[in-house]
């Protein structure tokens, strides 16, 4: 026979096996979901793996963006809003009821207009009630207002185009961060290659001087230098490391990658290349009609002239329509009148015209057509300032393509310089502070190279999304 703490022990085990069994159902379920949830959230990211090409982080960042994504939510908005309810120009349908209850002591005195020496007859009600019913469909329509709902309507489809044109400026902006971001690091990851480089050739100087003190012919301080260069140039590569990592950094929060912690790099290949020369003249035609920023100020003049026109229609007048089909009901304890009953239809024809508003609309007017000229100085200015953007532009592209071809030179230059300086060290006739001078200039001509190459590429998209042509 058990004792009551044995029944007490196997109902406490019991208690703890399931409890112990359901945590562990919950821990495997939040297990579950949680795995669930991350590889929804990484397969919506792309898999950048081995390389990664310029058009391909222009892919990422149209699609992950979160400037990009948050216009162009705002352009669906606007594109939701283009209908003809919302301008106004279909009509009104309503359906309205009530029920109302009235109770109150009421004293009524009738009129006996039979036998007026009778006189009047009292009635006195304690607790009357009185109640309404009534439901209806009510229809409003308007059927003139001076072609407001046609300009409304109009202005809300010129709404929907200059918010899509706000969404390609954005893009557009995006694109050239992307690319500029891209550029730098790719010319970090070149710079550090070089500074790598130059830290082998300065390793490799300071073991040959050492080996040279073994045998008598280097100085002690020919050691210290080659230590300090050696110091110099670890230090150069840290700050190009670091500045990879930035740039890196800096391009993955651009396409819109949600870990910008990441250090592991992807190789880099610049892919792009225009289909044909680049020429000033071309570009300014073109950016006639495709820049996105004349465009725009475009459709900012074309609102202004409709807004004027929206104003402008106040002065006529406004004609509407309203209909009901509706049902009353009224029920009175103290009334001659002790149930009423109504079913049928009402129709009007309404007519609101303003003869004097205080010359608000007159004013209004003028403003609008204020801000229509003010609209299109704008778009004279936008144009002007592409215009120089893209002479700007281009004049620095060609520069750099000058400066391009001189970088080359004097890179071959500078290493044939240092090459002669090595061997003018081995003999004897040079110092290793000149030498030192000698890797430094050709370090920087290297670094000129590369910072003018990826520069020039910069200026030639610019120029392309300057002239509306890359087709964002």
């Amino acid at each position: 026979m058990k004792t009551i703490n044995q029944y007490s022990n196997t109902g406490f085990d019991l208690l703890k096996k399931t409890v112990f069994h359901f945590s562990g159902c919950l821990l495997i379920t939040v297990f579950l979901l949680t795995f669930v949830q991350d590889s929804v959230a990484q397969s919506d990211q792309p898999d950048i793996q081995g390389t990664l090409t310029l058009e391909e982080a222009f892919e990422i960042a149209l699609q992950q963006n979160h400037a990009i994504r948050i216009e162009r939510l705002t352009a669906d908005q606007a594109r939701n809003n283009v209908t003809q309810g919302n301008a106004g120009r279909l009509p009104v349908l309503d359906l309205t009821g009530s029920a109302e209850l009235s109770r109150d002591n009421t004293e009524l005195e009738l009129a006996n207009f039979d036998d007026p020496e009778a006189g009047n007859t009292r009635i006195s009600v304690d607790g009357a009630q009185t109640r309404n019913y009534q439901a209806g469909v009510n229809l409003r329509y308007t059927l003139f207002d001076g072609f407001s709902g046609r300009f409304r309507y109009r202005q809300l489809q010129q709404f929907d185009k200059t918010a899509q044109l706000g969404t390609r400026v954005v893009i557009e902006q995006t694109m050239f961060d992307v690319a500029r971001s891209f550029l730098a690091l790719l010319e970090a990851e070149e710079q550090l290659s070089i500074e790598r480089e130059n830290l082998e050739i300065s390793e490799l100087r300071l073991q040959r001087t050492q080996d040279a003190r073994e045998f008598g012919t280097a100085r002690q301080l020919d050691i210290r230098n080659a230590e300090v260069n050696v110091g110099n140039d670890q230090i150069r590569v840290e700050q190009a490391q670091n500045r990879r990592q930035e740039a890196w950094r800096n391009l993955r929060f651009l396409m819109g990658m949600e870990d910008v912690r990441s250090e592991e790099l992807p190789g880099l290949v610049y892919d792009y290349a225009t289909e044909t020369e680049l020429q000033a003249d071309a570009l300014l035609q073109s950016a006639l009609t495709q820049n996105v920023r004349i465009a725009l100020s475009e459709s900012e003049v074309n609102l202004a002239e409709i807004q004027q026109r929206l104003e402008a229609g106040n002065r006529f007048p406004e004609i509407s329509l309203q209909g009901r089909y509706g049902w009353l009901q009224q029920e009175n304890d103290a009334n001659q009148l002790r149930s009423l009953e109504q079913t049928g239809f009402t129709a009007s024809v309404n007519l609101r015209y303003t003869l004097f508003d205080g010359f608000n609309t007159r004013r209004s007017v003028q403003n609008a057509a204020i801000e229509r000229r003010s609209r299109e100085e704008n778009r004279v200015q936008v144009m002007r300032s592409v215009e120089t953007d893209i002479l700007n532009a281009y004049s620095s592209f060609a520069t750099q393509q000058r400066n391009l071809e001189i970088a080359g030179a004097t890179v071959e230059a500078a290493e044939l310089q240092f090459e002669q300086a090595q061997e003018a060290r081995r003999q004897g006739q040079l110092s290793s502070i000149e030498l030192r001078d000698t890797q430094l200039s050709l370090l920087s001509a290297r670094l000129q190279q590369s910072q003018i190459e990826n520069d020039l590429r910069l200026r030639e998209i610019e120029l392309l999304i300057l002239s509306g042509g890359l087709g964002f």
